[in-house]
């Protein structure tokens, strides 16, 4: 989730921005889960808040956040029709900025995983797994505190009738790729 064309939670302003769609919709209700109505960009409403928030917005979209102490420690994303398409965790250096932490997950519009990251302190630290919509794996890597330590990707490169064949690519070792074949019927 470090496109940057990705959609990214303006907290202060709590409207969404997406990039690549320049769209921004602004918030029509935001509700604790006990009903109580909240402003989150009246720091007032969430100073101390230890509570989940669901905020809908104009278009049917929503965003649920965890309050911990008046501060977001997890959201998560849902479109119009109610599936989850982003989930994220959070945490705070000493100076209260807050940074992704833990797992980050995205799903497609049919509802199926499009990748798996992990984050410590801001940066991608741990495996990361980017799918096809059909649940393939299309990219590993592994990143060690913002560093990537080892990527694969994963090609479907020949097709036959009874199998295919998919090759391993890892960049740091481009003279050793390695194919495997596969039957037919252990990929659909």
């Amino acid at each position: 989730m470090s496109n940057p064309k990705r959609c990214l939670l303006a907290a202060v302003a709590l409207s969404f921005v997406c990039a690549n769609q320049r769209t921004v919709l602004a918030a029509t209700v935001c509700k604790t889960d006990e009903g109580k109505v909240i402003n989150p960009n009246n720091g007032n409403t969430t100073a101390e808040l230890t509570a989940t928030v669901t905020c809908t917005y104009d278009a049917g979209h929503s965003i649920r956040q965890r309050y911990v102490e008046g501060r977001v420690v997890a959201e998560e994303w849902f479109s119009r029709e109610g599936r989850r398409t982003i989930r994220r965790e959070f945490n705070y250096d000493k100076n209260g900025n807050q940074h992704w932490h833990g797992k980050a997950e995205e799903w497609f519009p049919s509802g199926k995983l499009k990748s798996v990251e992990q984050y410590k302190n801001g940066r991608e630290h741990g495996p990361t797994e980017n799918y096809a919509e059909e649940g393939t794996i299309t990219r590993r890597a592994y990143f060690d505190e913002g560093k990537k330590i080892h990527t694969t990707k994963r090609v479907v490169c020949m097709a036959y009738s009874a199998s295919i064949m998919s090759l391993e690519r890892s960049p740091a070792s481009h003279a050793s790729n390695t194919g495997t074949w596969w039957p037919r019927s252990s990929i659909s």
